[in-house]
């Protein structure tokens, strides 16, 4: 018998890769938590940048339909937390929403918490992580709200 104790955490691209684990190491993982996750390789919605650092650009033009993470989602998915924000930049919120669709048709519970505003790269919202383009201050001003996403993290984790 295999005892699920594993929590996967990915932010941005590394949630990409979390994604991959959970499909294909569901058996030992209990949770995913994806945090901005870059989530679909398809060309109007894919942070494009991260699938050519990957694969190379040339990799990348011959074989992106592969990495449409949506089509490979599976009923025996972790339960999955997923945490976005409308207005990032940098990762395209289109491709959370492709997942939860991909999600609720094969009924895999998953908590998603989209926030109105916030740029890619929030981390934890503690003054140790602040943009370089925002003093401490203004950074936990502009962003506090969102903060908590990580009470509810926290909870996902717990039950």
């Amino acid at each position: 018998m295999i005892i699920k104790k594993l929590f996967v955490l990915g932010f941005s691209a590394g949630a990409h890769l979390a994604l991959l684990l959970g499909n294909k190491y569901y058996y030992y993982i209990s949770k995913l938590v994806l945090l901005y996750p870059v989530t679909t390789s398809k060309r109007k919605i894919a942070h494009n940048e991260s699938f050519k650092y990957l694969l190379g650009k040339e990799e990348y033009r011959l074989r992106y339909k592969d990495f449409y993470i949506e089509k490979i989602i599976h009923n025996e998915m972790p339960e999955t937390f997923v945490f976005h924000t409308e207005d990032d930049d940098i990762v395209n919120v289109l491709g959370v929403y492709k997942l939860a669709e991909a999600y609720s048709k094969m009924k895999v519970p998953l908590h998603l918490h989209v926030f109105p505003k916030g740029r890619h790269g929030l981390s934890t919202i503690e003054k140790r992580v602040a943009f370089i383009d925002q003093s401490e201050e203004e950074f936990i001003k502009d962003n506090d709200f969102v903060k908590s996403y990580i009470s509810l993290m926290i909870d996902f984790l717990r039950k």
